[in-house]
């Protein structure tokens, strides 16, 4: 993470530094284009890493076998399909309306674009995930049974 933030803000301190200048601005193109080249090269060498040479410190499935019986098909495989293109199509439409109505923020409010991009925007867009989070986790990891002795001595304390 700490990598990613340095590729995102070294290019555009650059930017922000350097006059406005044509020689400036392919300088700070070359180091964006350098800090992704940088950027992609690492993912590779962790997607190696963590595939090939260490792949049994990754393996979830043979705890996950042992612990799960068989899991059921709950969704058709057309049905699963159509559902992610309807979500999509709806996605689509709120984000073209989310962007179509940041310059009016902007005027109204006056916060800047960048504030509201980079801040905003990731804040309010995963506030809406968050409360689906702790239902969903209780459905899909599993609770150990309890028995009546474990009840007893849980209430206990």
């Amino acid at each position: 993470m700490f990598v990613a933030t340095g590729a995102l803000i070294l290019p555009a301190a650059f930017d922000a530094a350097l006059p406005d200048s044509h020689q400036a601005q392919s300088g700070v193109l070359a180091l964006s284009r350098g800090t992704s080249i940088i950027l992609l090269v690492l993912y590779l060498l962790f997607l190696f890493f963590q595939l090939h040479t260490h792949a049994t410190l990754f393996n979830t499935e043979d705890t996950a076998n042992e612990e799960r019986e068989e899991e059921k098909v709950v969704l058709s495989p057309g049905f699963a399909a159509s559902a992610i293109l309807i979500v999509a199509v709806a996605v689509s439409f709120c984000s073209d309306y989310l962007v179509g109505s940041i310059d009016d923020v902007v005027k109204t409010i006056g916060i800047s674009k960048t504030f509201i991009g980079l801040i905003l925007v990731p804040i309010v867009g995963n506030a809406g995930i968050h409360p689906f989070f702790p239902p969903v986790s209780r459905l899909l990891i599993p609770q150990p049974k309890s028995s009546p002795a474990s009840i007893k001595a849980t209430n206990s304390i």
